[in-house]
């Protein structure tokens, strides 16, 4: 149900995407005397037109709007006050009404706004929580539901689910007008207007102190709340206007030598995951068949997902001019090592900065430091608007 309304910027799936899901088999040690010999291209290397597979826009005509990333700095920011503020409770019909940052408890269900639409049962039913007797808890402000829809189509022009329950008061039952995103991961509802019925049950308000220099170091490591700030400001700046270009990619055809290549990765790791390293070359290639056999549909739809995703990536390191020479790698590399060694060691037992290329690949973590530059500079290239 929840998955209708969460909302997700691209930049953490990726990074899971191809930090984590390459290796989510990978054993947790190197082993310099595997007896197996197994190498895989650099994909990077492999040279394919972006404009063959993928249908993109102009960046400049790619529009994002300055509240968003307003909103999502600011409940950061006071994310860190929310933590430990005292709480009063409202359940008495006409107490309180809604206000920002305040957790509501709602009961929802949603329909087309245009009755001549049919959606799927089960769509229906994940938009709606009325078989709960518990409710769902909402924290107003978060950006956890479907936010505000821009459009010149008065129809859908609204604002978002959370910002349009502020004022209601507790017991009251409203409807409001939500507009999903044009770019969604459940298609029938791309674009689609839809008309709630909120109740508001309950409201948890905080009471919010003031988030001084000492506090936000506390909980950040932070110096000041305003060097805070303009890390929250470039951050999700290049979050969601990556999330913007990439909405507004479609990819039009699969790159069979892409998916190849990250079929084979998949199957190797799953290998090393049940058998470990120590195999003879027969004892492999016997395992690589039989698996290749058993686990090709899951295996082929996890590598559609990173090559599109890969695709999507050239497009905007070609156009932001995105370069990594070797001596960039080595220090984003040290910087990574060094800021990160316990997590490494801990998921994937490297010891060393060379065993967490070893792991990862070269080519994988190439993407990773590419995408951590393209991301500073990726709003400049599209336009920020008010």
């Amino acid at each position: 149900m929840m998955n209708f309304f969460r909302k997700t910027v691209k930049i953490v799936a990726f990074v899971l995407v191809l930090v984590m899901a390459v290796s989510m088999f990978a054993a947790c040690k190197s082993d310099k005397n595997k007896t197996y010999e197994k190498t895989f291209p650099n994909v990077n290397e492999i040279e394919y037109d972006t404009a063959k597979y993928l249908k993109a826009p102009k960046l400049s005509d790619v529009v994002l709007y300055k509240n968003q990333i307003d909103n999502a700095v600011n409940y950061a920011l006071v994310s860190i006050l929310l933590h430990d503020a005292e709480r009063t409770s409202y359940t008495e019909a006409d107490s309180a009404d809604v206000a920002l940052y305040d957790t509501v408890n709602i009961t929802f269900t949603g329909v087309p706004a245009d009755t001549s639409v049919k959606l799927d049962e089960n769509i229906l039913a994940s938009m709606s929580n009325a078989s709960s007797s518990s409710g769902t808890n909402l924290v107003i402000g978060s950006g956890s539901f479907i936010g505000e829809y821009r459009s010149d189509d008065p129809a859908k022009n609204n604002k978002g689910f959370e910002e349009q329950l502020i004022g209601i008061k507790v017991g009251s039952t409203v409807d409001i007008l939500v507009t999903f995103p044009d770019a969604y991961s459940v298609s029938d509802l791309c674009g689609l207007a839809v008309k709630f019925t909120v109740t508001v049950n309950s409201i948890d308000r905080p009471t919010l102190g003031e988030l001084t220099d000492d506090v936000c170091k506390s909980f950040t490591g932070f110096e000041t709340v305003e060097s805070y700030r303009e890390y929250l400001e470039e951050y999700y700046s290049g979050a969601y206007a990556y999330d913007a270009v990439y909405n507004a990619c479609e990819i039009i055809d699969e790159c069979k030598e892409l998916i190849d290549v990250y079929i084979d990765k998949y199957i190797h790791d799953n290998i090393i995951y049940i058998y470990g390293k120590e195999l003879t070359q027969k004892e492999y290639d016997e395992a690589y068949e039989d698996l290749y056999s058993s686990n090709y549909d899951s295996a082929r739809q996890w590598a559609v997902s990173v090559s599109e995703e890969r695709i999507i990536l050239k497009y905007l390191f070609e156009n932001c001019k995105i370069t990594l020479s070797d001596k960039e790698f080595e220090e984003m590399l040290d910087k990574d090592w060094e800021e990160n060694k316990l997590q490494y060691e801990q998921s994937y037992g490297a010891k060393s900065k060379e065993e967490v290329v070893e792991t990862l690949g070269r080519d994988e973590l190439e993407v990773v430091y590419m995408f951590e530059k393209m991301i500073k500079v990726l709003p400049d290239f599209i336009t920020i608007a008010e």
